[in-house]
């Protein structure tokens, strides 16, 4: 069985781009987040670029790779309406890029200044995953920056952009999303081109807040592995808008998605501790495999959480060994899975 001592003295064992640990370490780097808004109010609006070292510090300290680091595309047309989050669909031209832009930016500087590397290229990646460098994946939540054209798309993937989430809160160009009633039956037909122009262009996809059409339709559209960064499976009825599961993914399509290479990123919402976060991802393993399980935890985007920050990670970990699962399956659990999907999108 594997112990804490183990864990954190291992390697990512089905990751062969790994190597020995960078100095300023204090843990081995072998975990990732699927889905962070670290720092929300710092990276977001009007935050100091200039504050500490903060995220770089808790990563080292929980033995942390890599952090997937989401711009909220659509956040400059979101509202709450009592509890629940709502994006206006209506826009004025230009706003939605203007802020992507401009948002992406602030997150690569504030990387850079808290000395993470940023992970742009298949090359970034396994020279941060071969030099044990911390770093981020610079992500979109939602792709609204578009605004309904693939032109801006090869820029965006040269400012970093290297995982796209196709929708988030609000009904876009780009399709349907899974708390709203829907419009466009799916992905659009932008929506479906922009699939494709992403496995192209080397930018891993993300089905995350996409209803049950659209994750249908990308999962026909996609020639390469996808991810669900965050949420949990629904086992027993398909999600809908109107329902308690909305945000879900139906078993069937995570085992579809997991099938093609892709990585299902449980959020740490409905559970009290780390211990009980690492029995929801015990059952999502006994749904899709060891393989195609990760960790999304949406930090600083979620009500309430099972983790109080990266600090928990060890405990996540230390709880899944426990019961009982291999080394190798608990190393990609908690990170692998995440950077070999990321690695594959990345590829030619």
């Amino acid at each position: 069985m594997l112990t804490r001592r183990r864990f954190l003295a291992g390697a990512l064992g089905s990751c062969a781009l790994m190597s020995p640990l960078h100095v300023f370490a204090q843990r081995p780097l072998l975990s990732a987040d699927m889905h962070s808004h670290w720092g929300m109010a710092a990276w977001g609006g009007n935050g100091d670029l200039n504050q500490g070292d903060g995220l770089r510090k808790e990563m080292t300290e929980a033995g942390i790779l890599l952090v997937a680091m989401k711009v909220i595309a659509d956040f400059p047309q979101l509202s709450l309406r009592g509890s629940s989050v709502h994006g206006d669909e209506y826009a004025n031209p230009g706003l939605l890029r203007k802020y992507f832009e401009s948002m992406a930016s602030r997150v690569v500087a504030r990387a850079r200044k808290d000395g993470l590397g940023v992970v742009g290229t298949l090359a970034d990646l396994k020279a941060a995953v071969a030099d044990k460098k911390p770093a981020i994946a610079l992500t979109s939540e939602g792709a609204d920056f578009l605004e309904g054209k693939l032109d801006f798309l090869p820029e965006a993937r040269t400012m970093g952009l290297c995982h796209l989430q196709l929708v988030h809160y609000r009904i876009s160009e780009v399709g349907d999303i899974s708390t709203q009633a829907p419009k466009h039956k799916g992905l659009s037909a932008f929506g479906k081109e922009l699939v494709a122009a992403c496995n192209k262009q080397g930018i891993l996809v993300d089905v995350a807040h996409c209803n049950f059409a659209g994750i249908q339709h990308a999962l026909e559209i996609s020639t390469k592995p996808m991810v669900y960064s965050h949420g949990f499976i629904a086992r027993k009825e398909v999600p809908e808008h109107s329902k308690n599961n909305a945000r879900a993914i139906y078993v069937d399509q995570a085992k579809a998605l997991a099938a093609k290479g892709g990585v299902i990123g449980i959020f740490p919402v409905f559970t009290r501790n780390p211990e009980a976060f690492a029995d929801a991802l015990r059952q999502a393993v006994d749904s899709v495999g060891p393989s195609h399980v990760g960790i999304g935890t949406d930090h600083s985007g979620l009500p309430r959480s099972a983790l109080s920050g990266y600090g928990d990670y060890p405990r996540i970990a230390e709880a899944l060994a426990k019961s009982g699962m291999s080394d190798a399956d608990v190393q990609n659990i908690m990170g692998g899975n995440y950077i070999r999907v990321l690695g594959e999108a990345m590829a030619g």
